[in-house]
């Protein structure tokens, strides 16, 4: 025995068996369009107390933030943007790993501008493929002798070789043994 259903949002009538009688609606995209124009706001079954307003720590602007946030601990109940997060957080002396604007020497020599144009050189010169294995992705410049202990060499061309990372990381883990 059938019975008859009425869908709740289209109106579409129709017969079906009694375990889906007391379903309101005829499909799903019906029960979606349903409820994106009625469980809204306080109907919503995911409703937590609606906005509060605070005022940002850096730039003092008035925003808004949902009540659900401060449960979740979310930063956005701190700063109104990203941007303010950044720079309250991560620039200069407030970043918790600040060390007064120092940085080690030996980045400075591999952030260089000569290190760098050594490196495309080698690239060039290897064609973009690794010499041992002939890959072209995930390329790396390896110093054939120590960067650290031949600081005279660490620009010569003959002194590197274009490995892609499996490679170069073979050549690291046998000479560490």
């Amino acid at each position: 025995m059938k019975n008859k259903r009425v869908c709740r949002w289209c109106g579409k009538e129709d017969y079906v068996s009694p375990c889906f009688a007391n379903r309101p609606f005829c499909s799903r995209k019906c029960m979606g369009e349903w409820n994106s124009k009625n469980m809204v706001g306080r109907k919503a079954n995911h409703w937590q107390g609606g906005k509060l307003k605070r005022y940002c720590l850096v730039c003092g602007a008035e925003f808004e933030f949902d009540k659900g946030d401060l449960e979740r601990r979310s930063i956005s109940r701190i700063f109104c943007s990203v941007s303010c997060k950044a720079q309250y957080q991560h620039i200069g002396a407030g970043n918790p790993n600040w060390k007064g604007g120092i940085q080690p020497e030996h980045l400075k020599i591999r952030n260089s501008k000569e290190v760098r144009d050594w490196k495309l050189k080698c690239l060039e010169r290897d064609d973009y493929t690794c010499q041992k294995c002939g890959e072209i992705e995930g390329l790396h410049i390896h110093h054939i002798k120590s960067f650290n202990e031949f600081p005279e060499l660490r620009t010569e061309l003959e002194n590197g070789i274009t490995l892609c990372e499996d490679c170069h990381y073979e050549i690291h883990y046998k000479l560490s043994r």
